[in-house]
Formats: C-alpha cells, structure tokens, sequence
C-alpha cells in the first residue's frame, strides 16, 4: 500500500498534520511508513520526528542506474568494514 502526495514541508502546517496523520494509521495497521522525495535536512528530521520509519529522494542520491548505485552500494558497504 502506499501513497503519494506532494505536499511542502515544514513550510505547511496542514501538510505536517497530513503526514502525521498517515504515518499514525500505517503504525496502527502494522505497515511501515516511507517518505519520497525529501530534498532536505529539514524535511528528513520532521519526517523523523513524526515517526517515519524510512526515506528517500535527493537528499540521499539523484537517481541511479542499477550497475551505479550498486558500484556506490558495495564500496560504502565495504568502506564501513561490512562483508555481505
């Protein structure tokens, strides 16, 4: 299940109390909650503070070919002394 909405946090309030709202009823059902498009620091700790469980966006990474983002994968992986 998911879904998707393109709302501007934290400069909207009703927006803040959207996304709460959603991530309290995807606890309440069991599914974990993923946030999409976060572009900022800011957004990511909202978003932490209300209990989302995971996210993505630019923030993170542009988005990747598969044989890229698996080359940046391995080398962080192994750069923080993790065997997979």
């Amino acid at each position: 299940m998911s879904a998707v909405l393109r709302l501007h946090i934290p400069t909207d309030y009703s927006a803040v109390q959207i996304i709460k709202a959603i991530i309290m009823i995807g606890k309440a059902l069991g599914i974990k909650t993923i946030a999409e498009g976060v572009e900022c620091q800011e957004q990511l700790e909202i978003l932490a503070e209300l209990g989302c469980d995971e996210a993505q966006g630019y923030l993170f990474s542009r988005p990747l070919p598969a044989s890229e983002f698996e080359e940046i994968f391995l080398q962080e992986v192994l750069y923080a002394g993790q065997f997979i």
